[in-house]
């Protein structure tokens, strides 16, 4: 018999695996503009880099997609649709993951000049596919998805005349949440403040360098927001499991997704500046990116706890 908590918590922690991998190339991806040797790439290449950017930061805003669900639409409750929600962003998070590596193979064989960048980049891409998808595809037995499916669906049913999910593992499941979104918040903050210390962080136009330091002040809010759950649970509450403390835990969590958006869309910002855009076209994008990502993040969750 399934048990529906022990399959959302491995959703999540599964979910923790593909944002530490999008760590690293989210990190990576924002770098080479800083750097000397950017200049010296193709203008294929700098644009190519550039997909990579905005690849892998949908990519983000799609992995963190399920601790604002969970919070905003069953309000912490374990629920079959949020186990079904979190597989679906497990299995359509994998897409975007392998672009981001072919494209930025592609950009590091065009930087050292050596022919067939493009035949290496989809190479790659190709490979990380036939791994992720076409050798479990092999393997699945949608048969066995089904019955589980329906297995979780009563566990749900009984859960709910039981008086619904246990306390001890509503929290269990928001901590886990939010070490969840610390690698995405991690990633950009490590960038954010090595940046300034860059030789191309210098040519930047003041006003660029000005909308760095507010997406720099706003992850930094979100990552002290984020971590504020742990210290909270346990200088506060001296550790007990309360309904007070998952409200203020979830509160926290989604705050802190406000600003990393923020931090997100200043970054993209800079670095739309750095390609050559002007300032009003560079922050209407900024804009526009940050409000598709609310509406993900934010608007999806509400509509569907309307919904419930």
């Amino acid at each position: 018999m399934p048990m529906l908590r022990d399959y959302i918590e491995n959703g999540i922690n599964e979910i923790r695996i593909l944002l530490l991998g999008g760590q690293v190339l989210l990190g990576f991806s924002y770098r080479p503009y800083f750097e000397p040797g950017f200049d010296r790439l193709s203008r294929n290449a700098q644009i190519t880099q550039t997909a990579s950017i905005v690849v892998l930061t949908l990519t983000l805003i799609w992995l963190t997609s399920p601790a604002i669900y969970h919070q905003l639409a069953d309000r912490g409750e374990n629920t079959a649709r949020f186990q079904k929600f979190t597989a679906d962003v497990l299995n359509w998070g994998l897409l975007p993951l392998a672009v981001g590596l072919g494209l930025n193979g592609f950009v590091i064989v065009s930087f050292m000049q050596l022919p067939h960048a493009s035949a290496y980049g989809v190479g790659v891409c190709v490979f990380a596919l036939a791994f992720w998808y076409a050798f479990t595809w092999m393997h699945r037995d949608s048969s066995q998805s089904t019955k589980v499916r329906a297995k979780l669906l009563e566990e749900e049913i009984q859960q709910g005349k039981s008086g619904g999910t246990e306390i001890e593992t509503k929290i269990k499941n928001l901590l886990v949440e939010c070490r969840m979104v610390l690698p995405g918040v991690q990633a950009l903050l490590g960038f954010q403040f090595t940046t300034f210390f860059m030789a191309g962080f210098e040519k930047l136009p003041r006003s660029s360098q000005l909308i760095h330091l507010a997406g720099l002040t706003a992850t930094a809010i979100a990552t002290v927001l984020i971590i504020t759950p742990a210290a909270y649970h346990r200088i506060a509450e001296a550790g007990e499991d309360t309904e007070h403390f998952h409200q203020i835990g979830a509160n926290l969590l989604l705050s802190s997704i406000i600003f990393l958006g923020i931090g997100l869309a200043g970054d993209f910002v800079v670095i739309l500046r750095l390609m050559g855009m002007s300032l009003h076209s560079s922050v209407a994008l900024g804009c526009a990116m940050l409000g598709a990502a609310y509406a993900f993040w934010f608007g999806w969750g509400w509509w569907k706890r309307d919904a419930r």
